[in-house]
């Protein structure tokens, strides 16, 4: 995104050396075998990219802009851990999609009981 390479933290139970990360990987073979987490690695990397790529199409779908620090907030509302009524308020503030008025209302209703 914007011509610059970022990156985005995936936690992996090992620091993956640069010489095991496969320079032409096939398929979501990301790092080598020879790495003893590499299956659970590849695994990481392969949920990741999926969670990017239904973000990219819901903002596509939407004709929403999206930018690289976007994305980081949508990936980790993903990993959402707070009650609902927080959920919610969060919701109200950026939606993913565009809300009616009377939508608004009634989610600031569903708040106040």
């Amino acid at each position: 995104m914007d011509r610059k390479s970022k990156f985005v933290p995936i936690p992996v139970p090992l620091k993956i050396h640069e010489s095991e990360w496969n320079t032409n990987p096939k398929g979501n073979n990301w790092i080598k075998a020879t790495n003893p987490f590499a299956y659970e690695i590849n695994n990481k990397i392969k949920e990741m990219l999926s969670q990017i790529n239904d973000i990219v199409k819901r903002y596509y779908m939407y004709n929403r802009t999206l930018t690289f620090n976007i994305l980081i907030e949508e990936v980790e509302k993903k990993n959402y851990n707070k009650s609902f009524n927080q959920y919610v308020q969060d919701y109200i503030k950026n939606p993913t999609e565009k809300l009616e008025a009377a939508t608004i209302v009634k989610y600031k209703t569903f708040q106040n009981t």
